[in-house]
């Protein structure tokens, strides 16, 4: 036909941050319990209408970057609610900070419902990208809790500089400092052989898994219209994945 809709696979990720510098959320047991609370088939599915697939990186499988890792998709909620009683942070009080370009806000929800449901009191409060940089640029930072997206990726030492100690952006990834990561990011940008790139790259995920401050939910599907006849098209700002597809208007001439 004249005109089709294709799916255009790119490197990109939604996620959210724990502050790892503010009380009770510098206690791992509340930030395992966090992640264990998450089903990421539920964001995929119910979130984003089936238009995602669950991840732990902004890296598409089709990429080189690709992290092979083992991915959990489902939620342990009896468990999450166990650390949280241990930790005794029961009724803790968790502000979810949203950019309000994440592109599904039933996406937040689901993750503020299951925080509920192991014993904690969440909220979300959306707000520009300009004013929840902000908050993660503080010092102290800001914020409970940080939830946006990276994509667009080029290369790895996009998303990875956040993690640098010194960057502005350390923030984002909740504010976790590493000697080992300062060592590997940049030995990663530095090194010129990609599989040595990779495995730098990949021993440094490992320690944000195992310090459960990044978490990446979900990489939404990207959209685009195909045709020759396809007129007033408009991408949707900030290539934001909407709930009803991925372009804002589009029309057929003829």
């Amino acid at each position: 036909g004249s005109f089709a809709i294709q799916e255009n696979p790119q490197n990109r990720g939604n996620f959210f941050s724990i502050n790892l510098t503010r009380a009770p959320f510098d206690n791992p047991l509340v930030r395992e319990a966090m992640w264990l609370a998450i089903s990421r088939t539920d964001i995929a599915e119910a979130g984003h209408n089936g238009n995602a697939v669950p991840t732990l990186q902004p890296f598409a499988e089709t990429s080189f970057w690709y992290l092979d890792k083992d991915l959990r998709v489902d939620a342990d909620i009896a468990r999450a609610t166990e650390l949280i009683e241990e930790a005794g942070a029961t009724g803790t009080e968790v502000t979810i900070v949203q950019w309000d370009a994440l592109g599904s806000d039933l996406e937040a929800q689901i993750v503020a419902s299951a925080w509920n449901e192991i014993g904690l009191d969440a909220k979300i409060e959306k707000t520009d990208i300009g004013t929840l940089v902000g908050f993660a640029r503080e010092d102290p930072l800001n914020f409970d809790v940080v939830y946006l997206w990276v994509g667009l990726i080029t290369d790895p030492n996009r998303p990875f500089s956040f993690f640098e100690s010194d960057s502005s952006r350390n923030g984002l990834v909740g504010g976790l400092k590493s000697d080992d990561i300062d060592r590997l990011v940049e030995e990663g940008r530095s090194t010129s052989d990609p599989d040595a790139r990779l495995a730098l790259y990949d021993e440094a995920a490992q320690i944000n898994l195992d310090n459960f401050a990044q978490f990446f939910t979900v990489r939404p599907f990207q959209f685009v219209g195909v045709g020759k006849d396809v007129t007033g098209f408009q991408q949707g700002s900030y290539y934001v994945q909407y709930r009803g597809g991925g372009m804002t208007s589009a029309c057929v001439s003829g």
